[in-house]
């Protein structure tokens, strides 16, 4: 089996490392941790755990909302499972 190469791995951990999606990907999350760290050093903590869980809400519609790949009713369930 290919997988159970040591050079298959390393290879892929390189891929993964020099692939600037990626790169960009743990930076932003960086830049959203300190950002999100910070303000809750500013605000009430239970504020800030409240709007947390409003923007993961959000988050949730934004991705209804602007995602292709959700489909509505049973069609949509069927069509996505094939």
């Amino acid at each position: 089996m290919y997988f159970a190469k040591k050079d298959y791995w390393v290879v892929l951990s390189y891929s993964v490392v020099r692939n600037p999606n990626v790169f960009l990907g743990v930076v932003f999350l960086v830049i959203f941790f300190f950002l999100y760290l910070t303000a809750l050093t500013w605000v009430d903590r239970s504020f800030g755990l409240l709007l947390t869980a409003v923007l993961y809400l959000f988050a949730a519609l934004l991705v209804k909302f602007f995602s292709r790949k959700i489909s509505h009713g049973v069609a949509g369930r069927a069509r996505l499972s094939l």
